[in-house]
């Protein structure tokens, strides 16, 4: 029997090739030259194109995303764009983002979190998750966002696996998936709640009044790019919890990808709507944009197809990297979808995390007359390595090739377990493991706790991902198995998962 997904993307393959004409399109793409830009690029130019912490002393994501935009003229320019779930909308600065992100980083001293212990989030979309992430690389401590769509038998599990100091939610979170495991978290100091409003539970901190007494200054202390700034906690196909290590040069593959990938300029409105506890969110809804001196936009409101596409509008959101769930959604909105929605401002939408079904590739190019582009990353990348990019032709049912900086081989592995090897398969359209050659900055620097399965992971100098895929002829790459080992607490957009994050939002 042949999967659904195999079959998707079996009938993805025979969709026509979507043909771009980069002299047409409304921005000029920052990559155009796809063979020249491959040549050409090297991580150590992209690590130029950074400021570093003054005098050299390192690299900080926090700095980078914001404090350094403060001294020029985009201090006073939106960072954030918030719409909040009563229709509200509210825009913070740069400059603004800054005080807010020292504040979080003050409160972290008062509570005497020390530099590398972990600072856990379990939040939806909302300005508390990018200040608390800003906030505590400023303070160098370790990021560690959870998924809302959690069980609390797995927010447990995560907050101890990550040995978590502190946590910050919000009171409904908080009474659902925590309270009740409280006495088994020893670790847990502190649970910052963000919605507290004077009234927090027992053994609880109200983060609105704490944030007000911290001081909105702030100097961020030198930090080695090497230093660990966020670990993913994933759930293998075993059920085993990994933590995923990144160190804050991830920003420097995270700022590089987002202007090859999702073609991003500093004028964009980009809206991220991926799951907040993703590593997409983090990379690509909180640093990169940020770090690009763009408009992020943050929306509180529940999923709604119709919703998204007014929301689009409104707010002229010219580029959005979503999931496929979304996809569908939008799709299903209307005839035509977004009805007569003014999207003239939205130039490029991308997809990530999961495959879309050719279907919906085909239905969308018919209803919008331009395409969506796939994509994929994984936790472990820290970055997207694969795309259809915007000056490129679309392939339908491809995640593209590899962007700028990064080798890819389709391999098999050989060998014993005491000797083991990878052998490239040169011949294209057959199937084999993809493979990143090692060394890109984002790339994972370890498995929390796990020597022996760090060094596993990459064989021959390759990275290897677990996934199963071709390359054909013209270097496009195609999974037939995209997601091997899911972590069934990642994607709230499962339909298990809608119903626990509706549960959560009260809806």
């Amino acid at each position: 029997m042949v999967s659904r997904a195999r079959y998707d993307r079996e009938a993805a393959m025979s969709c026509p090739t979507i043909r771009k004409q980069p002299a047409s399109l409304p921005v000029e793409p920052n990559l155009v030259d796809y063979d020249a830009e491959r040549a050409r690029f090297c991580w150590a130019d992209a690590r130029a194109d950074l400021d570093g912490l003054p005098d050299g002393a390192g690299l900080n994501i926090g700095h980078e995303a914001v404090d350094r935009h403060v001294a020029t003229p985009r201090g006073d320019h939106p960072a954030i764009r918030w719409l909040g779930a009563d229709g509200s909308v509210r825009e913070l600065t740069f400059g603004q983002l800054r005080e807010e992100t020292n504040r979080f980083a003050n409160l972290l001293d008062r509570l005497e979190i020390r530099a590398g212990e972990r600072v856990a989030t379990l939040l939806g979309h909302s300005p508390a998750l990018t200040i608390a992430a800003l906030g505590t690389w400023k303070h160098r401590a370790v990021l560690s966002p959870l998924s809302v769509a959690c069980e609390p038998g797995s927010v447990r599990r995560r907050l101890t696996f990550g040995d978590a100091r502190v946590v910050v939610t919000t009171r409904q979170q908080y009474e659902r998936t925590i309270v009740g495991h409280r006495e088994q978290l020893p670790g847990l100091h502190h649970v910052l709640i963000v919605d507290g409003r004077d009234d927090v539970p027992a053994g609880t901190i109200d983060l609105d009044t704490w944030m007000a007494a911290a001081s909105p200054h702030r100097v961020v202390q030198p930090t080695d790019a090497e230093y660990p700034a966020f670990v993913h906690v994933v759930e293998d196909r075993h059920g085993r919890l990994k933590g995923v290590v990144h160190v804050h040069e991830a920003i420097v593959s995270q700022v590089a990808t987002a202007r090859f990938a999702l073609d991003l300029h500093r004028d964009d409105v980009l809206w991220c709507s991926a799951e907040p506890g993703s590593v997409t969110h983090l990379a690509y809804g909180v640093i990169a944009p940020l770090a690009l001196g763009a408009i992020s936009v943050v929306d509180e409101a529940p999923d709604e197809g119709a919703g998204w596409c007014s929301r689009m509008a409104e707010q002229g959101v010219s580029v959005w990297f979503t999931t496929p769930e979304a996809i569908r959604a939008v799709l299903a909105s209307g005839d035509p979808p977004c009805g007569d929605r003014d999207l003239s401002a939205l130039r490029f939408v991308a997809s990530g995390e999961r495959p879309l079904a050719a279907g919906d590739l085909e239905r969308w190019d018919r209803a919008f007359g331009w395409p969506i582009h796939e994509m994929w990353s994984q936790p472990q990348t820290g970055a997207i390595v694969l795309a259809n990019l915007a000056a490129s032709d679309v392939r339908p049912g491809s995640v593209g090739r590899p962007l700028p900086g990064f080798e890819v081989a389709i391999v098999r592995r050989v060998g014993t377990a005491e000797h083991r090897g990878v052998q490239e398969i040169a011949d294209r359209d057959t199937e084999g493991e993809l493979a990143v050659r090692a060394g890109w900055p984002s790339m994972f620097r370890l498995y929390l706790n796990a020597a022996s399965d760090t060094r596993r992971s990459t064989v021959d100098g390759w990275y290897l991902t677990g996934v199963q895929a071709r390359r054909d002829r013209d270097g496009y790459l195609w999974l037939s198995d995209p997601d091997p080992a899911p972590d069934p607490d990642r994607n709230p957009n499962r339909p298990a998962e809608r119903r626990q994050a509706a549960a959560a939002r009260g809806d």
